[in-house]
């Protein structure tokens, strides 16, 4: 329709005053609008074939894009599972956003126990389910959780004893961006290592104690033994005198 319509423009562009039509001008018409049709799809191919490389260069950025946050990605759950502390982070709504391998290994949870998106209440009940905090009420548990990541100043400490006899050093602390992170590590070995250090330090304590006690029985003990036999050998010359001398001083001593 377009085309029709421009062909009857230039056909009454053509046509003289009186009524004929001059074949030449609208041959010149009909040319100049081919190419100006033609100039007109050039520099539309051009935009498409531009518009083309551009979206074409935009995808491979993304792609590249995409392909640098799963590497990223891959390194972050990485570095999480490699930790030596066990980690959970909770968003503002203190549901589970991360927890690495590592805690479910210090908690004897299986693999992908707990999943992302649990709450707090959720993840107890799991992790009882599983064979922890047995026999303990989970509201209680809840309330002691809320409290520690509630804590503002610094992060809430708390030492948990496991039935396998491990102890267990809990820290949580709300985060500035309103979720909060709670980290579990084993201490057995460290708390172990402290116990010998400081039974050493009483064995050391009571060695110089008895050192100390020695030290100061030797030196009556030596004058008594010097005095028993100077009595001795008194009594022997039948001298009481000197003998009742001697067993004063051993008295005295």
């Amino acid at each position: 329709m377009a085309a029709e319509r421009l062909f009857s423009r230039q056909v009454l562009r053509a046509t003289r005053a009186d009524g004929s039509i001059d074949m030449d001008a609208l041959r010149r018409l009909v040319v100049a609008g081919y190419e100006d049709s033609a100039r007109d799809r050039e520099r539309t191919d051009r935009a498409i074939t531009l518009m083309a490389e551009e979206l074409e260069g935009a995808n491979r950025r993304l792609e590249a894009l995409v392909e640098n946050l799963r590497v990223q990605n891959l390194r972050f759950e990485a570095a999480l599972d490699n930790m030596l502390q066990g980690l959970c982070l909770y968003d503002r709504q203190d549901l589970l956003v991360v927890v690495n391998r590592r805690y479910h290994e210090i908690l004897g949870l299986q693999p992908g126990t707990l999943r992302p998106g649990i709450s707090h209440a959720e993840q107890l009940v799991i992790e009882q389910a599983a064979g922890l905090h047995r026999g303990m009420d989970l509201q209680e548990l809840l309330a002691t959780r809320i409290a520690m990541v509630d804590g503002r100043d610094a992060p809430a400490r708390a030492e948990i004893f496991m039935e396998d006899r491990r102890r267990l050093d809990v820290a949580a602390q709300r985060l500035a961006s309103g979720g909060c992170i709670v980290t579990v590590i084993d201490v057995t070995a460290e708390r172990a290592a402290e116990a010998r250090a400081a039974a050493a330090g009483r064995l050391t304590s009571l060695g110089e104690m008895a050192a100390g006690l020695a030290h100061e029985l030797k030196q009556p003990l030596t004058a008594i033994a010097l005095a028993a036999a100077n009595a001795r050998r008194a009594a022997e010359r039948g001298d009481t005198a000197a003998a009742l001398v001697r067993l004063g001083r051993i008295a005295d001593q």
